[in-house]
């Protein structure tokens, strides 16, 4: 290494002595300092994003609270004292979803709703189970072409005691 130093003239020394640490920063830069900031960028918008989703699904579900406790509110056991498919159109509605259609046969309840975002219809479904008693007999879930929401039919059935 000495000796290739030494062949050069004082000229091409210098430059090699100025430019060389300006190439290492670059390289250090563009190799480890670039890239870690795009990461930590990235990061921060996803956990933005995860942080507006949250607050999101914590209100939808606040709002199928508030909708049990009017049927709470109407008799000790919202199942026995309300029309099933009242629990869940009233249900629905306060988690904003739009029910296409409803056919009641035979102790079930089968429905149709047109869109809704998989993330919502699943919250909605263990709410149903979990506070009414209404478990979901038979689910069918289509990815609609828009990518983001899904189409769905479902049976409930009552849960046995």
């Amino acid at each position: 290494m000495m000796q290739f130093w030494q062949k050069l003239t004082p000229r091409e020394q210098g430059v090699l002595a100025i430019s060389a640490p300006i190439v290492g920063l670059l390289v250090i830069y563009l190799g480890l300092i670039h890239p870690l900031e795009s990461d930590f960028k990235t990061s921060q918008q996803m956990v933005m994003d995860e942080q507006a989703r949250l607050e999101r699904i914590s209100q939808k579900i606040a709002n199928m609270v508030d909708a049990k406790d009017i049927y709470v509110a109407a008799s000790k056991d919202p199942v026995e004292g309300a029309n099933r498919q009242t629990i869940i159109t009233q249900s629905a509605r306060s988690a904003a979803i739009s029910i296409s259609r409803i056919q009641n046969n035979d102790g079930q309840i089968r429905f149709w709703i047109d869109q809704v975002s998989p993330s919502d219809m699943l919250i909605w479904l263990s709410l149903l189970q979990n506070d009414y008693g209404l478990n979901a007999a038979q689910l069918s879930m289509v990815k609609n072409s828009d990518d983001q929401s899904v189409r769905v039919q479902v049976s409930f059935k009552m849960r046995a005691s």
